[in-house]
């Protein structure tokens, strides 16, 4: 099939303070090898550097913040939203939800 048949596959990532492993993250997602990828960036809130480097990754990445820590099911909303409001596509024929929590003790 050719690429431009295959279906744009939108990744929302979720950030809150993540600066030690949200570079990583991004760059895996951007490295992927399917050729239609957009990457949503939600940053929940955070005071570490995360949104600046984030930020750098711009337009590559769709980035959004919210001002204050909303919590993970109202950023998944708002990525949602975003991603609604945004794309040209109005029928979503599924979502994926993934949670991968560090636990870095």
């Amino acid at each position: 099939m050719p690429p431009s048949e295959l279906p744009l596959v939108s990744v929302i990532i979720l950030n809150c303070n993540g600066k030690a492993v949200l570079e990583e993250c991004i760059i895996s997602v951007l490295n992927s090898n399917y050729p239609r990828t957009e990457v949503i960036i939600i940053d929940n809130g955070s005071t570490d550097e995360s949104y600046m480097i984030a930020k750098k990754y711009e337009p590559q990445v769709k980035l959004t913040r919210s001002s204050r820590n909303l919590g993970y099911s109202a950023e998944n909303n708002l990525g949602i939203n975003y991603e609604l409001a945004h794309s040209m596509k109005m029928l979503f024929d599924r979502y994926k939800f993934m949670k991968n929590d560090l636990n870095n003790t």
